[in-house]
């Protein structure tokens, strides 16, 4: 069954069952997912979406893009951590008294890169 759900800030077209459904189409939708569905499941309960049922193999690849991302974040805050102690050493860096001076020099920044 496909169906259009929107939650909050999405919305999806993708295959959705009711935990009614669930209940009796559970060994369908497993073997549909081992069969390599790349597609997620949305279960519905009362109209809300209440979880999704995913196969392994999608559940696999999220978790390393996951652990990726997460590594990347990391990598990117300490090299703009050296960068602000390289700066600070070497007597660039500005000094702030008050917080709307350096709201104003932030978004000024960005301003002049876009």
């Amino acid at each position: 069954m496909q169906k259009t759900v929107q939650n909050s800030a999405t919305v999806s077209q993708m295959k959705t069952t009711s935990i009614t459904r669930l209940r009796t189409d559970t060994t369908r939708l497993v073997e549909e997912l081992r069969a390599g569905a790349d597609e997620p499941v949305l279960i519905l309960q009362n109209a809300e979406i209440a979880a999704y049922l995913v196969s392994t193999k999608l559940w696999e690849e999220l978790q390393a893009e996951l652990k990726r991302l997460r590594q990347r974040n990391r990598e990117l805050f300490w090299d703009g951590v050296a960068d602000a102690e390289s700066e600070h050493a070497q007597g660039r860096g500005k000094v702030y008294d008050d917080v709307e001076d350096l709201i104003a020099d932030l978004n000024a920044a960005d301003d002049a890169a876009v």
